[in-house]
């Protein structure tokens, strides 16, 4: 039993102040315990409520994947303009420090869930930047609350200026053509 000489008696137990009840921006998990909302902070903005996927799992899916050739070189540089990166264990281990601040989403199933016969399946193809910029801004302005995109960013002639780009659309209401030219301008500082 723990000593209670000295010990001061709990009397003020402020009942005229009711307890915090924090909200949580991610729509419709308010009632999650801690754990869950704990999580989902690491994965959503906190300002604009929104996310911004990266997906590099190709090469477990579909085998080699142009753009992922060099991974440690391509997706470490994209970690400043995206929320969640989504690979398998062994890549991010590899090349993300654990330090990094972004939410790390890691794959664990053990086999393809992408339909050779129907690429829209596993995310689709790549699409021109303006395209693929409109298709975020459709997304977003129809009620997503973020995007999962990999090929059209790490195939993108460059790379962190499209998932800058997309990060103005996701989180900060930028229409396509405004994030276009946020695109433009990085490609053309290279």
């Amino acid at each position: 039993m723990a000593d209670n000489i000295g010990n001061k008696a709990a009397h003020d137990y402020h009942l005229d102040v009711p307890p915090a009840q924090e909200g949580f921006y991610v729509k419709g998990n308010a009632h999650c315990d801690w754990g869950m909302k704990n999580r989902l902070a690491r994965m959503f903005d906190p300002k604009s409520g929104n996310t911004v996927m990266l997906a590099f799992d190709h090469g477990y899916i579909m085998g080699p994947t142009a753009g992922l050739e060099r991974i440690d070189l391509v997706i470490p540089p994209l970690v400043p303009y995206v929320n969640v990166l989504m690979g398998t264990r062994g890549v991010i281990r590899s090349c993300i420090s654990p330090a990094a601040p972004v939410a790390k989403c890691v794959r664990v199933t053990y086999d393809s869930t992408v339909l050779y016969d129907d690429m829209s399946n596993g995310g689709g193809k790549k699409l021109p930047e303006l395209e693929a910029l409109e298709m975020a801004y459709r997304a977003i302005a129809e009620g997503a609350h973020g995007v999962d995109m990999g090929r059209n960013i790490f195939q993108s002639d460059c790379p962190a200026g499209m998932a800058a780009a997309i990060g103005k659309v996701v989180h900060e209401g930028y229409t396509a053509q405004q994030a276009y030219e946020v695109y433009e301008e990085l490609r053309n500082t290279k």
